[in-house]
C-alpha cells in the first residue's frame, strides 16, 4: 500500500464520533454534541491569548472528523489532532492511528 492509500484508509476508517468524544473526555473539556457536530471547549489552550477558550469555539464536524476554533483558528482532522495533542511527529501520528485500526503500515 503506498503512503497517501494509508493515510486515506485510516481517515475513512476511524469512528470520528467515537474518536473525539474519547479524546475530549479524557482532557476534561466540556462539550455536547448537536446533531453532526461536537461544541465545546477548544482543547489547544496554549494557541488562546487567555491560556484557555473561556467562551466555547471549538466545532468537529462528525461526519468529516474536520475541526475549527473560530477563536485561535485552529483547523484539521483526526490525524493532525492526534498529533499535535500527543506532540508526535506526522509519521509518528499516522502509524499510530494505523496500528490502533489495525491497517497494515504502508511499503513504499
Amino acid at each position: 500500500m503506498k503512503w497517501k492509500d494509508y493515510c486515506n484508509k485510516i481517515l475513512s476508517t476511524i469512528d470520528n464520533a467515537n474518536f473525539y468524544n474519547s479524546e475530549l473526555k479524557q482532557m476534561g473539556l466540556d462539550f455536547h454534541q448537536h446533531g453532526d457536530e461536537l461544541k465545546g471547549q477548544c482543547p489547544f489552550s496554549d494557541k488562546h491569548l487567555s491560556g484557555k477558550d473561556s467562551v466555547p469555539s471549538f466545532t468537529v464536524n462528525l461526519l468529516s472528523g474536520a475541526y475549527f476554533c473560530n477563536s485561535c483558528n485552529s483547523k484539521g482532522n483526526v490525524h493532525t489532532f492526534y498529533s499535535y495533542t500527543r506532540k508526535l511527529s506526522r509519521a509518528d501520528a499516522w502509524y499510530e492511528l494505523g496500528d490502533a485500526l489495525g491497517i497494515e503500515r504502508p511499503t513504499s
